[in-house]
């Protein structure tokens, strides 16, 4: 290792090289370095030999040197010291940076403290909340259940029902197919009376056709003269003074509702009079038999308007139009939707739609047919016209097809039925 050379010895500078060392490194090494020196030039002091006579110069030296290193040690100190309160302020700031820090990191826990608190007394109203809906769904799905029970009770007590119901209905459909055998052979029996029936009237017909053959053709002659009769039976009512027997008539078959001796004065016109009111006229409906043409009982025509013009009797102020209210309301859809066909004219006149019920739902299987047509004879005073209207009415019955008037027996039975005066006006001998 190479040795440094003794300033002191060669007489250099020393304050010199001391200031080159001391500027040339850092304070700590400049330090050891100088209290080297320091050591060192002590050291050169107490070696010095006293007996030299340059003794009092090296002396001025070391001490010159001693005193530069020790003002060089206090600057060094100094610069240390200085150096240190460097550092500490800055490691003052840096402490009171990290108290403001933490003084600001302390309040923003107050202030999360705070939010957490409130977030804390919103999640326990919250819970209180979902707590008491919880006790309302646990209230409500133990109704819930209790009605599900109640139905499932209902429902097994209904499925018991409707298997009851159904043995009955299984009961009930073992009866109907019995009554419809019954019907079948009812029925049966009906359709071979009535082909008896049918075969008896036949041969009543073949007797009657059979009697009246040597006189067909008077008859045909005396046809060619009936729609002259007409015009001439005026003047001999009028010439005949004395009143003859009405021939006796079945008035149920009449076109018109009641007999000729019993006909009323036709009603007022509607509107005339005020008539009864709705409350009576539903109570008197309900005394009133309903007419149903369909009846399996049968059904009447006749003796149906004749008990409507017998409660009618009965009560003051009765229109016509009460009649007509009374005979809608006691008569069957297929009856009332009969009348609305019918003209204007005839809806609004009871009389008429009397003899139109009376002509349209009289019964052919009553009295009708030969036996009550032969019965049936022209009055003294009734015109050709009504005559003919209640011959064929009795012969015909309710049926109404096309040319019935051209049956040979109607017409040879209409002349002969014709009145004796009337026969002679026509100069047809008809015999009774």
């Amino acid at each position: 290792m190479p040795q440094t050379a003794d300033p002191i010895t060669h007489g250099e500078d020393v304050n010199t090289w001391l200031r080159g060392m001391t500027d040339s490194g850092a304070p700590k090494t400049s330090e050891l370095l100088l209290f080297l020196i320091i050591i060192l030039i002590l050291r050169r002091f107490l070696t010095q030999d006293s007996s030299q006579n340059n003794n009092h110069e090296e002396l001025v030296k070391i001490t010159s040197s001693l005193s530069y290193a020790f003002t060089t040690q206090l600057k060094l100190s100094d610069k240390h010291i200085t150096h240190l309160q460097e550092e500490l302020t800055r490691a003052q700031r840096r402490i009171d940076k990290l108290e403001v820090k933490v003084q600001d990191q302390l309040k923003v826990p107050n202030e999360w403290e705070q939010e957490t608190t409130e977030q804390v007394k919103k999640l326990q109203a919250a819970l209180a909340a979902a707590q008491l809906n919880h006790q309302h769904a646990t209230a409500a799905q133990k109704d819930l259940v209790s009605r599900l029970q109640y139905a499932e009770q209902l429902l097994e007590k209904t499925k018991n029902d409707i298997r009851d119901k159904n043995s009955e209905i299984s009961a009930l459909k073992d009866h109907l197919e019995r009554y419809r055998t019954e019907m079948d052979n009812l029925t049966q029996q009906l359709d071979d009376t009535n082909d008896e029936l049918y075969m008896v009237r036949k041969e009543l017909q073949y007797a009657y056709e059979q009697k009246q053959e040597p006189r067909k053709e008077k008859l045909l002659l005396a046809s060619s003269l009936l729609s002259t009769a007409e015009s001439h039976i005026q003047e001999l009512a009028y010439d005949e003074r004395s009143e003859g027997a009405q021939p006796k008539t079945s008035p149920v078959f009449a076109t018109q509702p009641f007999p000729a001796n019993e006909r009323k004065p036709p009603v007022q016109d509607l509107g005339a009079a005020h008539g009864m009111t709705i409350k009576d006229l539903n109570k008197l409906s309900e005394n009133i038999s309903r007419f149903n043409q369909n009846s399996t009982e049968g059904h009447d025509i006749q003796a149906y308007l004749q008990d409507i013009e017998f409660h009618m009797e009965m009560r003051p102020h009765v229109t016509d139009r009460d009649r007509l209210c009374i005979l809608r309301a006691t008569s069957s859809p297929e009856v009332r939707n009969f009348l609305d066909r019918q003209p204007s004219h005839t809806k609004s006149n009871y009389q008429r739609l009397c003899e139109v019920l009376i002509k349209e739902f009289t019964d052919p299987e009553s009295e009708h047919g030969l036996l009550t047509a032969l019965e049936t004879k022209q009055g003294r005073q009734e015109t050709p016209q009504a005559y003919y209207n209640r011959l064929r009415q009795a012969y015909f019955g309710a049926h109404n097809k096309p040319d019935l008037e051209e049956d040979v027996n109607f017409k040879s039975l209409f002349l002969k039925n014709l009145h004796p005066g009337v026969s002679h006006h026509l100069g047809v001998m008809a015999c009774l």
